[in-house]
């Protein structure tokens, strides 16, 4: 059953809603790569605290393709994973541009010296 899970799960107010049953249907299918995983999910809280996110969903799946390639966590790639990143309503920006806006402002304070 969880191999055919969608893997979209739920962040709320900064903070992944670990007892919902997508997230732990993820979380047991996954959890030999969990480690990998926590990188990107602290990122991702951080980001959605960060830009005061009420209420986001995530796409799982993304994710862990970017974590079975080796890739390490950033911003933006975080921010790919969003399942509706386009959602302005729950990001409280008026668009897209606005969002990777305050990414690469956020990005900036968490790596000062590039």
């Amino acid at each position: 059953m969880d191999k055919h899970a969608l893997h979209i799960f739920y962040v709320r107010h900064g903070v992944i809603m670990h007892e919902s049953p997508e997230f732990e249907s993820f979380k047991r299918l996954y959890s030999s790569r969990f480690s990998d995983l926590e990188k990107w999910l602290n990122l991702l809280e951080s980001v959605c605290r960060r830009l005061d996110i009420k209420l986001l969903q995530v796409n799982g799946g993304k994710l862990l393709k970017y974590i079975t390639n080796g890739v390490k966590p950033t911003v933006r790639l975080v921010v790919s994973c969003l399942e509706r990143p386009e959602d302005a309503k729950n990001l409280n920006l008026s668009n897209k541009d606005d969002l990777l806006d305050s990414v690469s402002s956020f990005q900036s304070h968490q790596n000062p010296a590039q």
